[in-house]
């Protein structure tokens, strides 16, 4: 009899974590940041500015029509999307999103490490958001001008792209390079649209206002107290893993994600749109 209070224990555990689990990666949660700046000129005043990551080509329909339905609500006048857009080589759910958001904004988007290495679907998904109006930073610098103001927008290639080198000491100097490149002669308030953000030292050093990244999924499963415990490319108790980050005014937003990489699973982490509103000091 104890044998089988055990067995009947332990599925009810099982169960209760597959429901929860199910609740957690199908809750969409928004995470509003109001950012002031004496850079940005007064027309960009209160620009809105909502930020995708990580979407990973979910499947979950119900999480798909609330972040469809949360996008369209929120009536931003940019949408950024910054990387692993699309799951190994599967893109419709990702086309989809894109389809039914693309009315209510200009969406900028660049690339991450999922795409790189998924080069082939990669290169179907950039097709088809080019067909359909969306602007695919590459190692780009472009101006977003209103009245007679501008600020920059800028999109820079994941490390993983770079295939000149395996070794991560010489990545990590041809990814600098190139960002330096992208950041010559600034002159205005510049945003850039990064999928990395463990390079956040390196984006203030180049006088960058406010990057928007994600790749750490918030570490996917979180702890109490201790919060996350590894995020890729930093390992470990990562130094950056979501939310807010600020050094000499300069901001830096790490979004925890829509979907998932590796096993379906979130823990205290559910999937994250998050809502910018820039203010002019």
């Amino acid at each position: 009899m104890k044998k089988y209070i055990i067995i009947f224990s332990l599925l009810i555990i099982v169960i209760s974590f597959i429901v929860y689990n199910y609740f957690e990666i199908s809750t969409l949660e928004t995470t509003y940041y109001e950012l002031e700046s004496d850079s940005l000129p007064k027309t960009f005043n209160n620009t809105k500015i909502v930020h995708i990551t990580d979407f990973h080509n979910t499947k979950i329909k119900k999480l798909q029509t609330k972040l469809t339905e949360k996008i369209l609500e929120e009536k931003p006048d940019l949408i950024v999307i910054t990387g692993d857009f699309i799951d190994k080589t599967e893109i419709k759910e990702a086309l989809s999103l894109i389809e039914n958001i693309k009315s209510s904004a200009p969406i900028y988007y660049v690339p991450g490490n999922h795409e790189a290495k998924s080069l082939k679907a990669y290169i179907k998904l950039e097709k088809s958001l080019k067909e359909k109006g969306v602007y695919v930073l590459r190692n780009e610098k472009i101006t977003l001008t209103k009245e007679n103001d501008e600020i920059n927008l800028i999109g820079i290639d994941d490390p993983e792209f770079i295939k000149e080198s395996n070794i991560l000491e010489e990545t990590e100097i041809i990814f600098k390079n190139t960002l330096k490149n992208l950041t010559e002669e600034l002159n205005t308030y510049t945003i850039l649209l990064s999928h990395r953000p463990e390079y956040f030292e390196e984006y203030v050093n180049q006088n960058i206002d406010l990057t928007l990244t994600g790749h750490t999924h918030a570490g996917q499963v979180r702890f109490p107290i201790l919060g996350s415990l590894y995020a890729p490319n930093q390992g470990l108790f990562p130094k950056y893993d979501k939310g807010l980050y600020e050094k000499n005014e300069k901001y830096m937003i790490i979004g925890r994600g829509i979907g998932t990489s590796g096993l379906p699973l979130r823990m205290l982490n559910k999937p994250e749109l998050v809502v910018i509103n820039l203010k002019s000091k």
